[in-house]
Protein backbone atom coordinates (compact mmCIF):
# COMPACT_ATOMS: atom_id res chain seq x y z
CA UNK A 1 0.00 0.00 0.00
CA UNK A 2 1.03 3.57 -0.82
CA UNK A 3 2.17 5.97 1.91
CA UNK A 4 -0.12 8.80 1.73
CA UNK A 5 1.72 12.29 1.53
CA UNK A 6 0.72 14.11 5.17
CA UNK A 7 -1.14 17.44 3.96
CA UNK A 8 0.45 20.88 4.67
CA UNK A 9 3.90 19.36 4.98
CA UNK A 10 5.25 20.53 1.55
CA UNK A 11 9.13 21.31 1.48
CA UNK A 12 10.07 24.48 2.86
CA UNK A 13 9.99 27.46 0.19
CA UNK A 14 7.54 25.84 -1.67
CA UNK A 15 3.99 26.78 -2.53
CA UNK A 16 1.22 24.79 -0.86
CA UNK A 17 2.39 25.39 2.88
CA UNK A 18 -0.43 25.22 5.28
CA UNK A 19 -3.69 26.92 4.37
CA UNK A 20 -3.64 28.82 8.14
CA UNK A 21 -5.95 31.76 8.80
CA UNK A 22 -3.56 34.22 7.69
CA UNK A 23 -3.38 32.97 4.40
CA UNK A 24 -7.09 32.24 3.97
CA UNK A 25 -8.05 35.66 4.73
CA UNK A 26 -4.76 37.32 2.37
CA UNK A 27 -6.38 34.90 -0.77
CA UNK A 28 -9.98 36.11 0.49
CA UNK A 29 -8.56 39.83 0.13
CA UNK A 30 -6.61 39.57 -2.97
CA UNK A 31 -10.12 37.79 -5.04
CA UNK A 32 -11.72 40.70 -3.70
CA UNK A 33 -8.85 42.56 -5.09
CA UNK A 34 -8.43 41.56 -8.58
CA UNK A 35 -11.15 38.78 -9.12
CA UNK A 36 -8.94 36.55 -10.11
CA UNK A 37 -7.88 33.20 -8.02
CA UNK A 38 -4.44 32.33 -9.49
CA UNK A 39 -3.31 35.52 -8.86
CA UNK A 40 -4.81 35.47 -4.93
CA UNK A 41 -3.65 32.00 -4.36
CA UNK A 42 0.01 33.00 -5.60
CA UNK A 43 -0.32 36.04 -3.27
CA UNK A 44 -1.48 34.02 -0.24
CA UNK A 45 1.78 31.63 -1.19
CA UNK A 46 -0.64 28.45 -1.77
CA UNK A 47 -0.76 25.92 -4.15
CA UNK A 48 -3.52 24.92 -6.02
CA UNK A 49 -3.78 21.66 -4.95
CA UNK A 50 -4.15 22.90 -1.30
CA UNK A 51 -6.31 25.45 -2.41
CA UNK A 52 -8.44 22.74 -3.84
CA UNK A 53 -8.27 20.19 -0.72
CA UNK A 54 -8.95 22.91 1.24
CA UNK A 55 -12.00 24.11 -0.91
CA UNK A 56 -12.93 20.18 -0.52
CA UNK A 57 -12.36 19.60 3.36
CA UNK A 58 -13.19 23.59 4.92
CA UNK A 59 -17.01 24.28 5.42
CA UNK A 60 -17.66 27.56 4.50
CA UNK A 61 -14.59 28.09 2.34
CA UNK A 62 -16.62 27.82 -1.40
CA UNK A 63 -18.83 30.03 -0.23
CA UNK A 64 -16.75 32.48 1.29
CA UNK A 65 -14.61 32.45 -2.21
CA UNK A 66 -17.89 33.49 -4.23
CA UNK A 67 -18.81 36.15 -2.00
CA UNK A 68 -15.60 37.75 -2.73
CA UNK A 69 -15.83 36.95 -5.99
CA UNK A 70 -19.27 38.54 -6.28
CA UNK A 71 -18.31 41.82 -3.97
CA UNK A 72 -14.86 41.96 -7.01
CA UNK A 73 -17.71 41.64 -9.38
CA UNK A 74 -20.29 44.75 -7.74
CA UNK A 75 -17.39 46.73 -6.30
CA UNK A 76 -14.40 46.53 -9.20
CA UNK A 77 -16.18 45.83 -12.36
CA UNK A 78 -19.45 47.94 -10.77
CA UNK A 79 -17.36 51.22 -10.20
CA UNK A 80 -15.65 51.27 -13.58
CA UNK A 81 -18.83 50.88 -15.49
CA UNK A 82 -20.00 53.76 -13.49
CA UNK A 83 -16.93 55.86 -13.72
CA UNK A 84 -16.64 54.82 -17.58
CA UNK A 85 -20.13 55.58 -18.74
CA UNK A 86 -21.26 57.81 -16.44
CA UNK A 87 -18.22 60.01 -15.07
CA UNK A 88 -16.12 59.73 -18.57
CA UNK A 89 -12.40 60.23 -18.45
CA UNK A 90 -9.73 63.04 -19.85
CA UNK A 91 -7.88 62.46 -23.02
CA UNK A 92 -5.22 63.94 -23.93
CA UNK A 93 -5.08 65.96 -27.02
CA UNK A 94 -1.74 66.66 -28.43
CA UNK A 95 0.42 69.41 -31.21
CA UNK A 96 3.08 68.63 -32.31
CA UNK A 97 5.50 71.97 -32.11
CA UNK A 98 7.25 73.04 -34.57
CA UNK A 99 10.05 74.67 -33.43
CA UNK A 100 10.99 71.33 -31.25
CA UNK A 101 9.45 68.78 -33.71
CA UNK A 102 7.61 66.76 -29.98
CA UNK A 103 4.04 66.62 -29.53
CA UNK A 104 3.28 68.83 -26.60
CA UNK A 105 -0.58 68.32 -24.72
CA UNK A 106 -2.21 71.52 -25.58
CA UNK A 107 -5.71 70.33 -23.77
CA UNK A 108 -7.78 67.77 -22.57
CA UNK A 109 -11.36 66.17 -23.99
CA UNK A 110 -13.97 64.13 -21.61
CA UNK A 111 -14.50 61.09 -23.19
CA UNK A 112 -17.27 58.44 -22.31
CA UNK A 113 -18.18 54.73 -23.21
CA UNK A 114 -21.75 54.51 -24.31
CA UNK A 115 -21.26 50.92 -23.87
CA UNK A 116 -20.84 50.92 -20.44
CA UNK A 117 -23.64 53.45 -19.79
CA UNK A 118 -25.76 51.49 -21.15
CA UNK A 119 -24.93 48.55 -19.56
CA UNK A 120 -25.50 50.65 -16.40
CA UNK A 121 -28.27 51.68 -17.16
CA UNK A 122 -29.76 48.19 -17.43
CA UNK A 123 -28.77 47.18 -14.45
CA UNK A 124 -30.28 50.29 -12.44
CA UNK A 125 -32.95 51.24 -15.20
CA UNK A 126 -33.76 47.52 -16.05
CA UNK A 127 -37.78 48.52 -16.66
CA UNK A 128 -36.70 50.81 -19.85
CA UNK A 129 -33.30 49.80 -20.72
CA UNK A 130 -33.63 45.67 -19.95
CA UNK A 131 -33.63 43.43 -22.52
CA UNK A 132 -36.82 42.74 -23.18
CA UNK A 133 -38.72 39.61 -23.31
CA UNK A 134 -41.02 38.69 -25.80
CA UNK A 135 -44.51 36.74 -24.71
CA UNK A 136 -47.62 35.71 -26.77
CA UNK A 137 -50.37 34.61 -24.22
CA UNK A 138 -53.38 33.01 -25.54
CA UNK A 139 -55.69 32.01 -23.27
CA UNK A 140 -59.22 31.34 -25.30
CA UNK A 141 -58.98 27.65 -25.19
CA UNK A 142 -58.38 27.35 -21.37
CA UNK A 143 -61.49 27.19 -19.35
CA UNK A 144 -62.17 28.47 -16.03
CA UNK A 145 -62.38 25.11 -14.49
CA UNK A 146 -58.81 24.25 -15.97
CA UNK A 147 -57.82 26.93 -14.21
CA UNK A 148 -59.42 26.29 -11.07
CA UNK A 149 -57.40 22.74 -11.15
CA UNK A 150 -54.42 24.22 -10.81
CA UNK A 151 -52.10 24.10 -7.86
CA UNK A 152 -52.09 27.42 -6.19
CA UNK A 153 -48.31 28.26 -6.73
CA UNK A 154 -48.86 27.21 -10.96
CA UNK A 155 -52.17 30.04 -10.61
CA UNK A 156 -49.96 32.61 -9.26
CA UNK A 157 -46.77 32.14 -11.69
CA UNK A 158 -50.32 31.66 -14.41
CA UNK A 159 -51.13 35.28 -13.00
CA UNK A 160 -47.69 36.66 -12.97
CA UNK A 161 -47.54 36.01 -16.31
CA UNK A 162 -50.94 37.56 -17.26
CA UNK A 163 -50.09 40.79 -15.23
CA UNK A 164 -46.60 40.91 -17.07
CA UNK A 165 -48.77 40.80 -20.84
CA UNK A 166 -51.10 43.15 -19.89
CA UNK A 167 -48.88 45.53 -18.69
CA UNK A 168 -46.90 45.35 -21.99
CA UNK A 169 -50.05 45.31 -24.13
CA UNK A 170 -50.81 48.60 -22.43
CA UNK A 171 -47.32 50.16 -23.06
CA UNK A 172 -47.80 48.95 -26.44
CA UNK A 173 -51.17 50.93 -27.27
CA UNK A 174 -49.72 53.99 -25.16
CA UNK A 175 -46.69 54.59 -27.19
CA UNK A 176 -49.48 53.88 -30.34
CA UNK A 177 -51.51 56.66 -28.56
CA UNK A 178 -48.25 58.42 -28.82
CA UNK A 179 -47.15 58.09 -32.11
CA UNK A 180 -50.27 59.04 -33.37
CA UNK A 181 -50.86 62.26 -31.29
CA UNK A 182 -47.51 63.23 -32.96
CA UNK A 183 -48.60 62.54 -36.15
CA UNK A 184 -51.84 64.37 -35.59
CA UNK A 185 -50.51 67.51 -34.66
Amino acid sequence: MKKRKPRGKEKPGSLGKTFTATRRKKYLEELRATGEKALARLAAGVSSTCLRDHRLETAGFAEAEEEALELYRAEQIGATIHKRGVEGWDEPIYWRNPATGKPEVVGHVRKFSDKLLLAHAKRHMREEYGDKLTSDVNVTGLALADIRDLSTESRKLLEKILAIEVKRQKKKDDNRQNDKKGRDS
